[in-house]
């Protein structure tokens, strides 16, 4: 799953009103967020230190 505003100036959408969506229609949790920001982190083409230093907790693969 990929959560994105596709084109915000075209839409007129923004992340915080697809999270809003997700949770409203779909009943999203907390913790489902989180798993999903951790795989998006953790498939990021950024270097291995670098996740480390700006992901607030560990990595991990969603259970």
């Amino acid at each position: 799953m990929s959560i994105n505003s596709d084109d915000p100036g075209l839409f007129g959408i923004d992340l915080c009103h697809e999270y809003e969506v997700l949770e409203r229609d779909l009943n999203f949790t907390v913790a489902e967020f989180d798993d999903l920001n951790d795989l998006a982190a953790a498939h990021s083409f950024l270097p291995t230190a670098v996740k480390q230093r700006v992901w607030p907790r560990p990595i991990r693969a969603p259970d």
